[in-house]
């Protein structure tokens, strides 16, 4: 009869250990895919740094609001960027608006006001 020492610290450590290791292999073939879909985008409609950005920003977005990343379509993913930049151009435009008629309203006031 033979007994086998078994260290379960150890396996624990290395299992743990290989988790991490495919954790860090899965994301980064999602950050190369991103890239890649990225380079595509760019090249085919021709997007400017702003737009790239937004880009980013929506698939930043994308993945605060869930811990899994969701597999969606390139018209749904251009229609999430599309509203995240529109309302970023809103915000935007208000703010512009905003300071411009704070500057008139500066410029307009009576004497001694």
């Amino acid at each position: 009869m033979t007994a086998t020492i078994i260290n379960l610290n150890a396996e624990r450590a290395q299992r743990r250990a290989e988790i991490d290791r495919q954790e860090e292999q899965r994301l980064r073939q999602e950050a190369l895919g991103f890239s890649e879909s990225l380079q595509t985008a760019i090249e085919r409609f021709g997007l400017n740094l702003p737009m790239m950005a937004t880009l980013l920003m929506a698939k930043a977005v994308d993945a605060l609001e869930h811990d899994q990343p969701v597999a969606r379509s390139e018209s749904a993913e251009f229609d999430s960027a599309s509203t995240i930049l529109k309302a970023i151009l809103k915000a935007r435009s208000a703010a512009r608006a905003k300071a411009t008629s704070d500057a008139v309203r500066i410029l307009n006031m009576p004497n001694g006001a």
